[in-house]
């Protein structure tokens, strides 16, 4: 025996915020009847027969039409679970669209196999058909922008039940003869059943923590999940009049509020996701850089800056019950911890930055340490060298005559006065560097960055190889030296 429900659609909205956020909003309300027949209808017609919609009706329902997906097949069953098998819209009297069927097991594994790549579930075709025609949901296309369904096949969902015996003023006996397990089933939009939906000891808080209950005697019940937000009355003209359009007006906001922040923060998150992943891949890639990370990052920052002080409402109302039912819905959705991890996320982010920079700081400190270090060993070097007492030309020629054996009269050559000259540059030049060499290791022994060691010990690697190549100069210097002193004539007995 199939069943079939008729909705009237009161309204179709379609919101697209600047956090590259978009949300479907479609409000449906049905009648107390259903329909039920042997064969499925072709349109609006066929031998169907009316049935008063119960409780248990309306809980199946409102768990069925919410599925954006098929979630799971049973073993050897080819039809969905969990689902509506089929559906159309009707635009007016006479205009029908495509009927929808499901897609069966087979069919739905090959779409999953598909989109496996991109994660993105199928969505049911008729949920499609609602949307413009450039948005693609799902599997990327070749043209236009791709949209990602971000929550589970449940969409979050505002719901106002009432309850009663049909032609009765007043229900609120019959409002207050509701069992715990259906509140329960209304709360978390599970379908029918008997008993609990879920093990007593996990419901053991249920009615605090998931219970608005301030005008429970008005009849008036609020059933907070986060995903689903129902209204429960106690079914009367005055209560469908007034309460049930606080709910579709007021409530409705502060619903859409919540949404749309939990679904921008995940987007956000997983843009951050995406900007560390592409870091990675370039980096692997030998094409990366903490300049294009930082770039990305800034413009990210910039987005949730916008986003945290224009469009995110921790409160959002005055009136205490408004209050009240939004930090309830927001904890159940656990908005501030989202955001928590999010920021988190950044931060870290952030912190690598951070230290990316510290160390090219510390590069440039070694390298310009580097360049001091060279200019300070060749300044004392050339100061040495200028002190008329070590590199003067009389003086020279005094050392000469001295380990020559020669008289005061004796005339000194001038290449041997500059062979003289160079072994004393290249001694001096020698012991400078050597000191300037054991002066870097001593600041490479008190530790830093690995990349700054390795500029360090390169520094004194070169400041080494200068004092032994001016040793090397100083000593062929002094042979040539001893050479040119050796064939001066001897002197005079």
């Amino acid at each position: 025996m199939e069943r079939h429900a008729r909705y009237d659609v009161d309204r179709c909205l379609l919101y697209v915020f600047r956090t590259g956020v978009a949300i479907l909003v479609v409000d449906l309300s049905l009648t107390s009847q259903l329909l039920t027949g042997d064969t499925r209808p072709t349109g609006l017609n066929g031998r169907l027969v009316n049935e008063t919609l119960t409780l248990a009706d309306a809980q199946t329902l409102l768990d069925l039409v919410r599925r954006a997906y098929t979630p799971f097949f049973r073993e050897g069953n080819e039809l969905p679970h969990l689902v509506v098998t089929h559906a159309r819209w009707v635009r007016g009297k006479g205009s029908e669209s495509t009927l929808h069927e499901v897609a069966k097991a087979a069919e739905a594994v090959a779409i999953l196999i598909k989109g496996e790549r991109e994660r993105a579930p199928p969505v049911f075709d008729h949920w499609r058909e609602i949307l413009p025609e450039a948005w693609h949901i799902g599997a990327a296309h070749g043209e236009g922008r791709t949209w990602r369904h971000v929550v589970d096949e449940r969409m979050p969902m505002l719901a106002v039940v009432s309850v009663g015996e049909p032609g009765e003023v007043d229900n609120l006996k019959c409002f207050e003869a509701i069992r715990d397990s259906d509140l329960a089933r209304l709360c978390f939009a599970d379908h029918e059943g008997e008993g609990s939906p879920a093990d007593p000891d996990f419901l053991a808080g249920f009615e605090a923590a998931h219970i608005y209950a301030r005008f429970r005697h008005w009849g008036t019940l609020y059933l907070v999940s986060g995903y689903a937000f129902t209204q429960l009355l106690a079914g009367s003209k005055d209560g469908e009049r007034y309460f049930a359009v606080h709910m579709r007006r007021h409530y409705y906001q502060l619903m859409l509020l919540a949404q749309f922040e939990l679904a921008s923060l995940l987007a956000f998150s997983s843009r951050v996701s995406r900007i560390i992943g592409a870091h990675h891949r370039e980096v692997s890639e030998n094409q990366g850089s903490e300049a294009r990370l930082q770039r990305r990052m800034r413009s990210l920052q910039r987005d949730v800056l916008e986003f945290v002080h224009r469009f995110r409402f921790t409160g959002v109302t005055n009136q205490v019950q408004g209050q009240e039912l939004t930090d309830l819905l927001r904890r159940h959705l656990r908005l501030d911890a989202i955001y928590s991890d999010l920021k988190d996320e950044i931060d870290s982010a952030n912190d690598f930055l951070a230290r990316a920079a510290g160390d090219r700081e510390a590069a440039a400190a070694a390298q310009l340490s580097g360049v001091a270090t060279f200019g300070l060993a060749a300044s004392v070097a050339t100061s040495l060298l200028g002190m008329n007492v070590i590199f003067d030309a009389d003086t020279v020629k005094g050392v000469v005559r001295k380990l020559g054996g020669l008289g005061a009269s004796d005339e000194i050559s001038l290449p041997i006065i500059f062979s003289a000259q160079f072994v004393v540059l290249a001694a001096v030049v020698s012991a400078v560097f050597a000191l300037s060499s054991l002066v870097v290791k001593a600041s490479r022994e008190r530790g830093g960055a690995p990349a700054q060691d390795a500029r360090i010990k390169r520094i004194r690697r070169i400041l080494s190889w200068i004092s032994l190549g001016a040793l090397g100069a100083a000593g062929t210097a002094s042979v040539v030296l001893w050479r040119l002193i050796a064939r001066l004539p001897p002197p005079p007995v």
